[in-house]
């Protein structure tokens, strides 16, 4: 029993402490390392590499030539510079759940026996990252893969649900509501709401989670100048109710309500605050509107936030600067004309002048020859 086991230990140590653990995330590519150091001399037309599973081969160097088998076609390699080093690593492309094995390498010599060299277990993750968005932004969403998938989206505290399925890059909604298209295998859903923020899982067809995205939705904040007599359109950002609060500038009173949280509109504005198909209109802005608008939830948190300034006789101003800009170019023609009347006038006295001289010598001369007559 005690040689029994020695011998297991013996064996465990030798083999088990062989495997090795790889990981690679989804769609990348990722190197199974094997030492074949061993057989550096041996020269490349002796040389027997293998690459197999359990259950399937992957790839085969023998004596030069390269073989992949079904499954690995254009998708697994071995390196000729790095061979002739000993470095017998087997090189996976585009790495997908279905490649997660534990892989085997072997050197086979001259007298066709099969030396095992190493096995390496290989673990395929999905991808993950998270993201900061205000209400408003439009989400993307990598894919990864031009295979069926589906997205599932979890809220904050709630219940998975699938928001939408993919297929050669169709989009099939769950939700009237959903407005996604795929772009470059990234699927791009446009405006997110407040109740948007949570997690959203790119799934292949066994439900592994190809893509993860946690995604925070947090307040947006604008600055807005208008003229008076303009209206204000404020996005709401939800389908869930909400109030508008007003905070007039300059003033030290307790913000009005814009709209209720029952959707009715505030105390004076029943004929000018309008809300139809997502955003509240608030019509005829005038000076008294300028200050702050919050948009909030019923729990008191804050979805976006509006500083709006509201500027009086812009056109007014503009247009006298226009008058302005005509009466000095009328004046400026008038006192060109002027100018040229005069210089016109010297002109035509000028010429009269001198084509009086000849008739006054003419005068001149007859009256001589009268003279001497």
């Amino acid at each position: 029993m005690m040689v029994l086991v020695v011998v297991l230990t013996v064996f465990c140590s030798q083999v088990c402490s062989a495997l090795l653990s790889v990981s690679g995330l989804y769609g990348d590519t990722v190197a199974l390392p094997c030492d074949g150091s061993s057989y550096r001399d041996t020269p490349e037309e002796r040389k027997i590499i293998q690459w197999e599973t359990a259950d399937r081969r992957v790839l085969e160097f023998n004596r030069g030539q390269i073989h992949t088998y079904p499954g690995f076609e254009n998708g697994a390699e071995l390196s000729r510079e790095r061979i002739r080093d000993g470095d017998f690593s087997l090189i996976l492309h585009n790495v997908m759940f279905s490649n997660e094995d534990i892989y085997e390498c072997r050197f086979v010599n001259d007298e066709s026996n099969r030396k095992f060299l190493g096995d390496v277990k290989l673990t395929v993750l999905g991808h993950e990252d998270n993201i900061r968005l205000s209400c408003g932004d439009p989400l993307s969403v990598p894919l990864r893969t031009q295979q069926a998938v589906e997205l599932w989206f979890r809220p904050e505290g709630g219940e998975s649900r699938r928001l939408c399925s993919v297929l050669d890059s169709t989009v099939t909604p769950d939700s009237s509501r959903l407005k996604a298209w795929v772009q470059d295998q990234v699927l791009k859903i446009s405006s997110v709401r407040a109740e948007d923020g949570g997690t959203y899982t790119v799934q292949d067809s066994q439900g592994n989670p190809i893509s993860t995205v946690h995604i925070t939705v947090g307040a947006r904040s604008e600055v807005l100048t208008l003229r008076s007599e303009d209206n204000l359109t404020l996005p709401l950002h939800t389908a869930a109710p909400v109030e508008v609060l007003f905070d007039p500038a300059g003033s030290a009173q307790s913000p009005r309500v814009l709209l209720s949280s029952a959707g009715l509109p505030g105390p004076g504005y029943e004929q000018r605050v309008l809300v139809q198909d997502g955003p509240l209109t608030l019509r005829s802005l005038t000076p008294a509107d300028q200050g702050n608008y919050t948009v909030r939830d019923l729990q008191g948190n804050t979805i976006s936030t509006v500083s709006l300034t509201v500027t009086v006789g812009e056109m007014r101003s503009v247009s006298w600067v226009g008058i302005i800009l005509v009466i000095t170019a009328a004046v400026a023609v008038l006192m060109s004309a002027g100018l040229g009347a005069v210089v016109c006038k010297k002109w035509l006295k000028m010429r009269e002048e001198r084509s009086m001289i000849p008739v006054a010598c003419n005068n001149i001369n007859i009256r001589k020859e009268n003279e001497f007559l």
